[in-house]
């Protein structure tokens, strides 16, 4: 029998209204968009559980508490996969969102892993992108409401 081998994953919802507008600003100028309303930004992909005791969901209050929200950097093309030779790449949107890096390093320093050398807050917007897609495009003036963060347990054996 295998034994099965689990992780953390944590992300961040955003809320309606910044889903739509962003799904409506990307039709605009030709990109295939994810659905809008699975948009989010991932906080952490731990091959490690993380203890239940350092997993803090926030809820739509919460978070609107604090008064969270990230405006738009620039564009990338990102890698799908941590290894070298992966040739699949992803059309992101990264954000100013120190508050996400802050989280991510908290996890991190609670015993989670990651693949990547840098963490780096984005949405990924399509992964149908054209080869010509300009990276310089200026980004949507919008700002983007974080209304949930979750976590949920991965199993690592999935390909199994």
């Amino acid at each position: 029998m295998v034994e099965r081998r689990k992780g953390t994953y944590a992300a961040v919802k955003y809320d309606t209204v910044t889903c739509m507008i962003l799904g409506e600003w990307c039709k605009s100028i030709g990109i295939i968009m994810i659905d809008p309303s699975k948009l989010h930004s991932t906080l952490i992909y731990s091959r490690v559980e993380i203890p239940v005791e350092n997993q803090h969901n926030l809820d739509e209050a919460e978070l609107r508490s604090r008064g969270w929200k990230f405006e738009p950097s620039h564009f990338e093309l990102m890698p799908t996969s941590s290894d070298p030779d992966a040739k699949k790449e992803v059309l992101v949107l990264v954000l100013k969102a120190p508050e996400l890096v802050e989280l991510h390093d908290e996890l991190c320093q609670n015993g989670a892993t990651h693949d990547f050398d840098d963490y780096i807050p984005h949405v990924t917007l399509s992964y149908k992108v054209s080869e010509h897609f300009n990276v310089d495009l200026i980004p949507p003036q919008m700002y983007f409401v974080p209304n949930q963060i979750y976590f949920e347990q991965l199993d690592l054996n999935w390909k199994d």
